[in-house]
């Protein structure tokens, strides 16, 4: 009976692809909504950020000002720099839903009354919110090719362009569901592992926002052991993945996968 549970999945669970996706793409049409018509007006954007104290823009993640004298880089900041926050969200949910949440609701004991593995219920159900998750890019994508459609000005940027700077979101939400159905089938209680993958979003944040500020040797070193500082979506569009961060962090995410995977196998129903 292999790809039930996927398959099952998938059919309780697909509107959460239209939802997260129309909300994403209305997020994503709006930063091309705020860009003037003439390209010598976003010097106005320059001047207004470069009165902010400098450490403050960093811990946002405007690492230079000029940044936003640019549809590109205006663009790239306004959604791509929040997005990575926004999916972990949908991963923590994604992440419950694996086993927690159908535990509490008594469904697990029904589902293992089949003849499948658990091992098997873990992967399939990882498998199937991945596959949301790129439903929801996908959508995500379409949203940022309508913007670009109806900006005032001409953006130096393509369909392949706008589908980078999505994926560059892929591994770290996959960190955070992997993460979040690893705690979820090692802790018992529902809440304190909805506590624990909150706290974790949390810090790596926070790691990141105030190693940005710091702007010192010791702070970056802190700051590495944050998603977010791997992230860097502020500037995905002006210069694209970067290949190590983000096969690591697909790594890491794998791992937590199949570390869930060998929890449930060792859980208590």
């Amino acid at each position: 009976m292999r790809g039930i549970i996927f398959l099952e999945t998938l059919r309780r669970s697909w509107r959460q692809i239209f939802y997260w996706g129309l909300g994403l793409s209305i997020y994503a049409f709006y930063p091309f909504l705020i860009l003037p018509e003439d390209v010598e007006d976003m010097a106005g954007f320059e001047e207004m950020v470069d009165a902010f104290d400098p450490g403050m823009l960093r811990a946002f993640g405007i690492s230079d000002a000029t940044m936003l004298s640019s549809p590109e880089g205006m663009v790239g900041y306004s959604f791509f720099g929040f997005l990575l926050l926004i999916m972990s969200v949908f991963a923590v949910i994604a992440g419950l839903n694996v086993t927690s949440n159908e535990e509490d609701a008594g469904i697990m004991n029904v589902m293992l009354s089949l003849p499948v593995n658990r091992w098997q219920v873990v992967i399939e159900k990882l498998l199937a919110y991945t596959v949301m998750l790129f439903g929801i890019c996908f959508i995500m994508w379409l949203g940022l090719l309508a913007g670009d459609q109806a900006a005032a000005l001409d953006l130096a940027l393509t369909p392949a362009d706008y589908a980078e700077g999505i994926l560059n979101v892929v591994p770290g939400t996959l960190l955070v569901m992997g993460f979040t159905a690893f705690v979820a089938t090692v802790v018992k209680q529902r809440t304190v592992a909805i506590a624990i993958a909150g706290v974790f979003v949390a810090v790596s944040y926070v790691l990141d926002m105030v190693g940005r500020a710091a702007g010192s040797d010791a702070a970056d070193a802190v700051r590495d052991v944050s998603m977010f500082a791997h992230y860097n979506g502020s500037e995905i569009l002006v210069n694209g993945i970067a290949l190590l961060p983000f096969v690591v962090i697909l790594g890491i995410a794998l791992v937590l996968g199949a570390g869930a995977m060998a929890a449930f196998e060792r859980r208590e129903i």
